[in-house]
């Protein structure tokens, strides 16, 4: 799901259009890298390897908030000279469980920091508005 939210951002607000199976594709390789991991997390937390010790080069997963919170993941695309900032942002409960996203076109911004200030803001707004208090927030700058 995470993989076609994301490709459909990228045609709505950047006007790049993926093949369907090429997206389809790349969703199926990261759910099984993440049953993968998940197998492998739960097997080395009964064994003495520290987390430093995974292989390196793996992609950022997502990662669970912590018990009794939401987790609210969010982007921002800062293109120079556009008149608009896009965002998007998905809320997931600690089993991962989407429970909303959205995106939005917002004020244009003049660096990719404040794109993604303006994002965290907007997602903040969002959360709020559905009425969430326990929520952690991340976003990728």
């Amino acid at each position: 799901m995470w993989r076609l939210w994301k490709s459909r951002n990228e045609f709505l607000f950047q006007q790049i259009d993926r093949f369907p199976w090429k997206v389809a594709q790349k969703g199926e390789q990261e759910a099984t890298e993440w049953v993968e991991t998940t197998i492998n997390d739960t097997a080395n937390s009964h064994s003495t390897e520290q987390p430093n010790d995974r292989p390196s080069g793996r992609s950022k997963e997502w990662s669970p908030p912590p018990e009794g919170y939401l987790k609210c993941n969010f982007d921002s695309g800062y293109v120079q000279g556009r008149d608009y900032t896009s965002t998007c942002w998905i809320i997931r409960d600690s089993n991962g469980h989407v429970i909303h996203s959205g995106c939005a076109k917002l004020q244009q911004s003049y660096s990719a920091l404040q794109a993604e200030a303006l994002g965290f803001l907007h997602a903040l707004q969002m959360v709020w508005i559905r009425g969430y208090r326990y929520v952690w927030f991340e976003g990728e700058n």
